[in-house]
This record gives C-alpha cells, sequence and structure tokens, in this order.
C-alpha cells in the first residue's frame, strides 16, 4: 500500500537547461487553470530555504500534448496567486495548532 501522506517531488527543467528539484506544497484549480506551489529541495528531498516557494501554472504542451508547469509572466495575477498560497498555509498551521491544544 503506498503513503498517501508522502511527499511530491518534481524534478524540473529551466529555461536554461538547468535541472531543479522541488516538492509539491500545495495546488488548487481556479477557472480551469491548476497553480501549483513548490519549494526547492536538494538531492536528499530537504528543503534547501523552507520559507521560499515558486508559483508555477499548469499548461498543455501544444507539442507534445502533455501538462506541464510554466513561469507566471503576469505579475498581478502571480502576486493573487502568491497569496492565496500564503493564506491557504497560514490557515492550514492554524488548524494544524489547534487540532494539538484540543
Amino acid at each position: 500500500m503506498e503513503n498517501e501522506f508522502a511527499p511530491d517531488f518534481y524534478s524540473l527543467t529551466d529555461e536554461d537547461g538547468n535541472v531543479i528539484n522541488f516538492e509539491l506544497l500545495d495546488s488548487f484549480e481556479e477557472k480551469e487553470v491548476v497553480y501549483y506551489a513548490l519549494s526547492p529541495v536538494d538531492e536528499n528531498g530537504a528543503p534547501e530555504n523552507e520559507s521560499e516557494f515558486v508559483v508555477l501554472r499548469g499548461a498543455l504542451d501544444e507539442e507534445t500534448a502533455e501538462e506541464v508547469m510554466e513561469t507566471i509572466e503576469d505579475e498581478a495575477e502571480l502576486d493573487r496567486i502568491a497569496n492565496i498560497f500564503i493564506e491557504r498555509s497560514e490557515t492550514l498551521f492554524d488548524d494544524e495548532e489547534e487540532e494539538i491544544e484540543e
């Protein structure tokens, strides 16, 4: 039986051909677009900087018809989505603290 609570890791290639490893922190869908919050990790899966995360958007690669993650070029959209992820993480941690106190 697979551990459904195991972290999801992705190896993504940037525009310069560098492979960067990430752990998926959160994702959500809005208006048929999936957004991802990812944290850079080292080759062992340890966070490189626990306060840093990257926001990417799901898209369809026109050449391969595969789903890919792409950067968000629009600054206003990026800020709005990043703030949603921050609010979601704060809510998650608040809920966890309440469960511990009970």
